[in-house]
């Protein structure tokens, strides 16, 4: 309602004296243009969008132009004109100012602004465009009793369609400003257009074509009014600091994803102060370690959550910082129970490179470590006998043998057959049999120390590496040995005896052996003992 009260008294303006509305149509315009540009200037300091800065720059040269067209009009008396030429020339200027102005003025929203050279390029074209308007070289737009020359109406469409590209390229970079802000200038725009269009068809200044073209400015500037001004001042934040405020928006999300993340992954984040001492841990850690951050904020990691067997390394290598990657270490939970976890660590320095704490990302692998202890048993061990396997055997062999040569430590081989294996099966039944294997295993077990190395090596066949013995005789072992056997089959099955056939290497710490080897020589020695019990 107020807007139509308005262009009913601008109308009734124009009748009494046009004169008049085309001076006030041009002074809110000028007014505006200025408006924006003290604006803009005085708070290019804190504004981040350089789109508007350049619009406001371009709008007070713009507003220069106008100011001297509206003093140029005919019957001003200003300037000693007799047609409506020169302000006709002045008015197309301006609006060329405009119009690449605002084509132009998207490419700021990505690019810095250079304020001096903007000042000097655009106020060095308004020169050389007055400079043409009043020394002749400008084409004429009006002559007096015809009308609008073919120029003035060709540049009108002209600037029509920059405008109408520079709308589309504003639409194109919506994102780059408030949406209630863009609208406006969207609107601004688009009425300026209205403005160019209804200013071809007019034969006197004072027509009723031109009044619609000047009611049309005056809303176009309305419109930047309400875009730049009445925004800037009543909220400052959508027009000067849309870009901070988007840039805030987006690292709130982002730090709240992130928050949520750590939350939510299943990985330990842990954080410790230079001291070693519980700064901060997220959710999981809780669920893991069955403690609640409040219980042990401040108190010392080490002494907490590691094994007693491992806190003085690993204070160590906190101590001096030693980032590790991949690490594997045992982490105590408050019921006491162990569990692996897989630590990546990083230590957190200040800008003079001192360390001021440490972050630890962990994952928790204790059924992974559990599984491949599980698999690596199986891979080393007898199924049913408990024993190492052959494969487990020569690993341990291997080891034990280097470790003797280097001490110059004496080791003794035994390989032992249990007789009569196929005569048990085949009579009894397999199960039988399997029996008899586990009762060899268990009287080697009881015979030979736990340091030694027993193995199955395969069907009936028994190995022992005897490493804590030093200077002890083979016969006293065979003897031993003897011994657990005689004693097992008095009080074990009435069916069979268990009894091996023996063979027993010592092993010259002086030496280098395989496996094949000593089992070689130890066979040629077990398989003379079985001869001489077959006869």
């Amino acid at each position: 309602m107020a807007g139509f009260t308005v262009a009913i008294i601008l109308y009734l303006t124009s009748l009494y004296n046009y004169l008049l509305f085309h001076s006030l149509a041009e002074i809110f315009s000028i007014v505006v243009a200025v408006g924006v540009f003290m604006l803009a200037w005085n708070s290019r300091r804190f504004l981040d969008n350089n789109y508007l800065l350049f619009i406001s720059i371009a709008f007070l040269f713009v507003a220069g132009v106008d100011l001297i067209h509206t003093l140029a009009y005919k019957g001003m008396g200003v300037f000693q004109v007799v047609d409506a030429n020169l302000a006709t020339q002045l008015w197309i200027a301006a609006r060329y100012i405009q119009a690449l102005s605002l084509l132009i003025a998207p490419i700021f929203f990505i690019r810095k602004l250079k304020i001096n050279l903007v000042f000097v390029s655009i106020g060095i074209i308004t020169s050389v465009l007055l400079g043409a308007i009043f020394t002749g070289l400008f084409p004429d737009c009006f002559i007096e009793g015809i009308g609008l020359t073919p120029f003035k109406k060709n540049s009108e469409y002209i600037i029509s369609l920059l405008l109408i590209c520079a709308g589309l390229l504003l639409i194109q970079k919506r994102r780059q400003l408030d949406r209630w802000v863009l609208q406006l200038i969207i609107a601004s725009i688009l009425a300026t257009i209205g403005a160019e269009l209804a200013l071809t068809f007019y034969i006197s200044v004072y027509g009723f074509s031109n009044f619609i073209g000047h009611f049309l400015k005056i809303l176009s500037f309305f419109f930047f009014y309400k875009a730049m001004i009445e925004t800037g001042l009543v909220r400052p934040y959508d027009l000067l600091f849309r870009n901070l405020k988007q840039s805030e928006e987006g690292l709130r999300q982002e730090k709240e994803f992130a928050e949520s993340l750590i939350e939510t992954a299943q990985v330990i984040i842990l954080v410790l102060d230079p001291e070693g001492k519980i700064l901060q841990f997220n959710s999981y850690m809780e669920m893991i370690s069955g403690y609640s951050l409040e219980e042990v904020k401040g108190k010392d990691w080490f002494e907490t959550f590691l094994p007693e067997r491992d806190r003085w390394n690993m204070r160590e290598l906190f101590l001096k910082a030693v980032h590790t990657r991949g690490k594997i270490n045992p982490m105590v939970t408050k019921d006491g129970k162990e569990r692996y976890i897989l630590w990546y660590d990083k230590a957190i320095k200040n800008a003079q490179g001192s360390v001021i704490g440490l972050l630890a990302v962990g994952q928790d692998v204790t059924e992974r470590k559990r599984l491949e202890e599980k698999l690596r048993t199986m891979s080393i061990m007898d199924d049913l006998t408990g024993l190492y396997n052959r494969r487990g055997f020569l690993t341990l062999f291997q080891q034990q043998v280097k470790v003797a040569y280097r001490i110059k430590k004496n080791l003794l081989f035994l390989f032992a057959d249990l007789d009569r294996m196929k005569w048990i099966n085949d009579t009894l039944g397999h199960q039988e049999g399997d029996r008899a294997l586990v009762a060899t295993s268990n009287i080697l077990k009881e015979t030979f120390r736990e340091s030694d190395i027993i193995g199955r090596m395969g069907g009936d066949e028994f190995a022992v590496l005897a490493t804590g013995s030093r200077d002890e005789n083979p016969e006293v072992l065979i003897a031993r040995l003897r011994d657990k056997i005689e004693n097992f089959n008095k009080a074990g099955t009435p069916n069979y005896k268990i009894s091996l056939s023996v063979g027993i290497v010592r092993l010259d710490p002086e030496k280098h052996y395989s496996l094949d080897e000593v089992m070689a020589r130890a066979d040629r020695l077990m398989y003379e003992e079985k001869r001489k019990k077959q006869h």
